[in-house]
């Protein structure tokens, strides 16, 4: 008997799968499916206690593992979590078999361990709407702080534009005040020359202080 065979024989005796009487020997045998409500496969989560994992700091660096004990998701006591079965599905033994096959596969192994298909899809479906509700969470605490920064950044820009302003006054003053400098100077120097031309009619020495040269500004820009 090959090991698919085995494999629904022993998923049969558990009533887990039906084979069909099928024409063609060679087709795989047809699972049996049961339909169950979501409402019975849903779980309550403990919101509270993710929500405070949301507003913690670091919060999109929090291991699923740990979101998913705060949010009260506990494996079955058979340990047949839909963590084991991706796992499971990881053996490079599945891969080359049909879906069919490895459903047969998946259910003799939970079988063999009391579980049921219902156990670990009600596993997932928390473990779903976990990851949704804190995503949820942590975008809104996204969203609060990029509003909080570009409101940050408005307050920056104008600040930043009020102080260009004032850059800007300084340097058209600070323009002002060196040519009115320049004006004053150099109407002094022609003061002084003229001052030294008519003293020169009375006295032999010079008395009259003549500098040409401006001087120069220290500790500025």
């Amino acid at each position: 008997m090959s090991l698919l065979h085995s494999l629904s024989a022993v998923a049969t005796k558990l009533g887990l799968i039906r084979v069909a009487t099928a024409t063609d020997p060679a087709a795989p045998a047809k699972i049996k499916t049961r339909l169950v409500a979501l409402s019975e496969l849903a779980t309550e989560l403990q919101t509270a206690e993710v929500r405070a994992l949301a507003q913690a700091p670091a919060e999109m660096t929090v291991p699923f593992e740990q979101l998913f004990a705060t949010a009260g998701i506990k494996p079955p006591e058979h340990g047949w979590s839909v963590e084991k079965l991706l796992q499971l599905l990881r053996d490079p033994a599945y891969q080359s078999m049909t879906r069919e096959q490895v459903q047969h596969a998946v259910l003799a192994a939970l079988a063999a361990q009391t579980a049921t298909a219902q156990d670990v899809v009600k596993d997932a479906m928390a473990r779903d709407k976990a990851i949704d509700a804190y995503g949820r969470l942590i975008f809104e605490k996204r969203q609060a702080r990029r509003r909080a920064q570009s409101q940050k950044k408005t307050e920056l820009s104008n600040q930043i534009f009020a102080l260009q302003q004032q850059l800007e006054r300084l340097n058209q003053e600070g323009l002002l005040e060196d040519q009115q400098w320049r004006d004053w100077w150099q109407r002094k120097l022609d003061y002084e020359k003229q001052m030294a031309g008519a003293v020169n009619y009375l006295l032999k020495d010079a008395v009259i202080t003549i500098d040409a040269q401006l001087p120069a500004d220290h500790n500025c820009d």
